[in-house]
């Protein structure tokens, strides 16, 4: 099978027609908009990609790549990528993806995906995939050992915020992922560094700072959303931790910027994950 490999939007554009079944990979660090795929050709986003797709294109996301899916489109989502689901998109979420569906979009959950449904999105949950619903107006399905939970209003606590991402509370600690630099120190500060086996702690921690952003380690539910905080084209290492519920501050706003992100005073850090 032909392969072509894409790195730039212009290098998209100049791709014509196939006569023959073509995937064309995009390994790119700048954003491809995809409005028309050529005839005979199939798009696989990979690595750290980012990808939107328009009207009725189709693309398999695979790896960590981001994709945001508009109009018709048709979003295979893979591994631990994440797609953002607008207008009337379908996505078949599998493996650790995570979607955002919006507006009128359609998600088949499968795996072990998550999905968050808001307005009025349409979500089948199947397998052990995981289901969090922001909007009344938003229709599930649910089929084998699926978890839906409805959460209307954002969460006031750090056991109610574990609860609604389905984290796993053992002796009053769990565990949470991050996303950093090749040389293991964070993207922000580059001065925090997170070294196997050994516990990192905030130099400027603040329990009653009252915004999203500073003081504090910031983690993520998901190792896909702990990868949305790597700077676009950046090489990163994803981390998981473990944190006393004690140690982490959950953002009490109804409406926050980063739903699946929380400040913690310190953690641990557990293992590298490939």
């Amino acid at each position: 099978m032909k392969e072509i490999i894409v790195k730039t939007q212009k290098q998209f554009n100049n791709i014509k027609d196939q006569k023959e079944t073509t995937i064309i990979k995009i390994k790119a660090k700048e954003l491809i908009i995809i409005k028309k795929v050529p005839q005979n050709c199939v798009i696989e986003a990979l690595g750290n990609s980012h990808v939107e797709a328009w009207d009725n294109s189709h693309v398999k996301a695979l790896g960590n790549s981001h994709v945001k899916a508009w109009d018709n489109s048709h979003v295979e989502a893979l591994g631990n990528s994440h797609v953002k689901a607008l207008g009337n998109s379908h996505v078949e979420a599998w493996d650790n993806s995570h979607v955002e569906a919006w507006d009128n979009s359609h998600v088949e959950a499968l795996d072990n995906s998550h999905v968050e449904a808001l307005d009025n999105s349409h979500v089948e949950a199947y397998d052990w995939s995981y289901v969090v619903v922001f909007s009344e107006y938003a229709t599930i399905k649910k089929f084998g050992d699926a978890i839906v939970r409805k959460q209307f209003n954002y969460p006031k606590n750090v056991k109610e915020w574990c609860k609604w991402y389905g984290i796993k509370i053992n002796n009053g600690s769990v565990k949470l992922f991050k996303a950093v630099k090749e040389d293991y120190t964070d993207f922000y500060s580059r001065t925090i560094k997170y070294e196997l086996g050994k516990i990192v702690k905030c130099p400027d921690w603040d329990k009653n700072y009252p915004y999203e952003c500073g003081h504090g380690l910031h983690l993520s539910a998901t190792p896909s959303t702990a990868i949305l905080f790597v700077p676009f084209g950046e090489k990163y290492r994803l981390l998981e931790c473990e944190v006393k519920l004690e140690d982490i501050k959950v953002y009490t706003d109804d409406k926050p910027d980063y739903p699946y992100k929380v400040r913690c005073k310190q953690v641990k850090v557990l293992r590298e994950l490939t």
